[in-house]
């Protein structure tokens, strides 16, 4: 039981340094991919969560990304560079809910002004 628990944490390594990698190269969908395969080999590991995180910022998925970043962020509460990622997740999330409401708004002037 203990070499498949550190053959999952190698096999965590190698997907998050992967994910990274696919990053860098512009493979987006693969890299968020490969960050969720470290996440569910092993969910402990922070860089796991951290790599999912940046990948679905990438995608534009901020809503998950900052799941991702607080996950990242409560299995290493004193993470100054994640406690950055969360706010900067949190802080483009409300401009995103700001946009839609302000998008909604306006769509349903303009139905109006049609009907």
């Amino acid at each position: 039981l203990l070499k498949e628990e550190a053959n999952k944490k190698d096999i965590a390594i190698f997907y998050s340094n992967r994910s990274l990698v696919r990053m860098q190269m512009g493979k987006i969908a693969e890299a968020l991919e490969d960050a969720d395969h470290a996440v569910s080999n092993d969910p402990s590991y922070v860089k796991a969560h951290w790599r999912r995180g940046q990948a679905s910022t990438a995608c534009g998925n901020t809503s998950q990304a900052l799941s991702s970043f607080e996950r990242a962020l409560a299995l290493d509460p004193s993470n100054k560079a994640l406690k950055k990622e969360v706010q900067v997740a949190k802080e483009k999330k409300e401009r995103e809910e700001i946009m839609l409401k302000e998008a909604a708004e306006a769509a349903a002037k303009a139905a109006e002004e049609v009907g």
